[in-house]
């Protein structure tokens, strides 16, 4: 007889015990009522044609005080005792079994697990830190119905409770000052001029400019090479944003990244991880999820429902891969139904909270985008495209061409990286020599010189202008979020019908190829290129990237309208 067999006959005659049991003690306890009868509750004769007052039972003698006792329900309590130990032994065998495969703590009922065993909490949010697994059967069993969605979404809500009580009272839970801040530096607007290489008047200016107190763990003094201050106005978050990677390859420079700290303070410091800045949040998933499932059914009717724990998984995978670039690379998040609970530093936080917002708002244009300054930078991006630029017919190299930028208005590129100034290739400088192109095709020629000179180069919009870098997207990548649902619905293949996970995955590759073929340019050291949850699309990318996908999905949905 094999396992599932014998479970099954366990749970069928258990069942049947404790069913069983319900109903004999609804009969025992409720079956005999009086019905307007009168009847002696001592010995249940019938005293209906009873003389007199009829309150002296003439079988057993007992006299009663009001005709209102002769009309109680007979309860039978012998029989309501055997019925309910019958249903106790029913589960109990049922417990049993449970025992014997997952451990005593199997037989524990859910809800008293959640709710009242000394499961702790700390341990709980701690367990991706302990290097020693936990050894409490009761927490073992307790993570691993959590995992498996056996719980009630009453009992994860409980749990849920468990959790932030325990957080509020022994952790640093919340994020509302570090949102504060960030939102000053955010909407904060400055003209910087002067030695980018004086790393405190640097500093000095950013929090005149924002309000905001800057802590160093180690006083920067210079900068190397000096950074180069747009000619703009421009946000402190923009500039910090783009420090770790401009300074990541200076020659015994800072290597550092900043963070949001309480009491409206920017802290400096260098990579490693800072216990003392992490920060604990839960954030309410149920509405997402909702919405995910409904659009997943939109687009195919026949598919397999979307599982809740299969969904939050996928939110749980993207919060990890998605956070700010340049926030610190550890951060724990775990799911609890349809809860996700976070810890990490402020950035990554609000950079989740952001995430959910957009992939609850798309597919609204105007909010499919949490970062600040995309459409400034989509703008920009729009007037590289359409401005001309003559190029000088003795046009030799990189610079020349970066000359002929600035000659033209427009401000000129900023770019941290040190390279001698690659010379272009014959047929580059036949294509250009005295011919008016668009800037952004001198900003290709630009990274085809640097790249036959042995350098990596890659162009990017950001708030601060055009970044030259050698590592693609540095600096300027952008969270969007699109929603395939109705694309998908549209273009539905003829097939099995239990999956859509084949059509998203042929448009992704489809994206990727028809884009850019060059997967030098993709964020591959993200952990990802494109993500998935449900039928929404999740990109980190460049800002030239995410409008040349735009307009991508945009061609495909108009040949798609027109085949119908």
């Amino acid at each position: 007889m094999t396992e599932t067999t014998v479970k099954w006959i366990v749970w069928i005659v258990g069942f049947a015990m404790i069913g069983g049991g319900v109903v004999g003690v609804l009969w025992a306890l409720f079956s005999d009522r009086a019905r307007g009868k009168s009847r002696c509750p001592k010995c249940w004769y019938d005293m209906a044609g009873v003389p007199g007052a009829g309150l002296q039972c003439p079988e057993c003698g007992r006299l009663h005080a009001s005709r209102a006792a002769l009309g109680r329900t007979r309860r039978r309590w012998r029989w309501a005792a055997v019925a309910a130990m019958l249903s106790l032994l029913g589960y109990a065998g049922m417990l049993t079994r449970k025992a014997a495969v997952n451990g005593w703590a199997g037989a524990i009922p859910s809800s008293v697990l959640v709710m009242l065993w000394p499961v702790s909490e700390g341990e709980w949010l701690d367990q991706e830190f302990t290097a020693q697994p936990s050894t409490d059967s009761a927490f073992l069993e307790l993570c691993d119905r959590i995992h498996d969605g056996k719980l009630a979404d009453w009992q994860l809500h409980w749990w849920v409770g468990r959790i932030e009580r325990f957080a509020r009272a022994h952790r640093a839970y919340g994020f509302d000052a570090e949102r504060v801040t960030l939102n000053k530096l955010a909407t904060s607007r400055m003209k910087l001029e002067g030695d980018g290489s004086d790393a405190p008047s640097f500093f000095e200016a950013l929090s005149l400019g924002s309000g905001v107190t800057f802590t160093h763990q180690d006083p920067l003094t210079i900068f190397d090479p000096p950074l180069l201050f747009p000619p703009h106005e421009c946000s402190a978050e923009d500039l910090l944003h783009l420090l770790p990677e401009r300074f990541q390859r200076n020659r015994g420079g800072w290597t550092g990244t900043w963070e949001l700290d309480s009491g409206g303070v920017v802290t400096l410091s260098d990579e490693q991880r800072d216990d003392k800045l992490w920060r604990v949040a839960i954030f309410d998933c149920r509405e997402v999820v909702r919405m995910l499932q409904k659009r997943w059914k939109s687009a195919s009717p026949r598919a397999e429902a979307l599982r809740t724990v299969d969904l939050m998984r996928e939110l749980e995978t993207l919060c990890e891969v998605t956070a700010t670039e340049n926030a610190r690379d550890s951060c724990v998040v775990q799911t609890v139904g349809s809860f996700l609970i976070a810890q990490a530093p402020p950035r990554k936080l609000i950079e989740f909270e952001r995430l959910l917002e957009a992939i609850r708002a798309c597919p609204s244009a105007g909010n499919s985008t949490p970062q600040a300054g995309w459409q400034r930078s989509r703008e920009m991006l729009a007037r590289m495209e359409t401005k001309q630029v003559e190029v000088p017919a003795d046009a030799a190299d990189v610079d020349d061409l970066l000359a002929a930028i600035t000659a033209a208005g427009e401000p000129a590129p900023l770019h941290s990286d040190r390279w001698e100034s690659a010379p272009l290739d014959r047929d580059t400088l036949d294509r250009l020599k005295g011919r008016v192109v668009p800037i952004t095709t001198l900003l290709d020629a630009i990274v085809e010189a640097g790249k036959s000179a042995g350098a990596e180069v890659w162009w990017t919009i950001s708030p601060l202008g055009i970044e030259l870098s050698q590592d693609p997207g540095v600096g300027a990548s952008t969270l969007r979020v699109y929603d395939l649902s109705d694309l998908l619905a549209k273009s539905r293949i003829e097939g099995p019908p239990l999956s859509i996970d084949d059509p998203l995955a042929d448009l992704s590759q489809l994206l990727l190829r028809s884009v850019h073929p060059d997967k030098s340019v993709w964020n591959e050291g993200k952990g990802t290129d494109i993500c998935f949850v449900g039928t929404t699309m999740i990109v980190w990318e460049p800002v030239q990237l995410q409008v040349r996908i735009e307009r991508f999905l945009a061609e495909l949905r108009g040949d798609v309208s027109e085949a119908e």
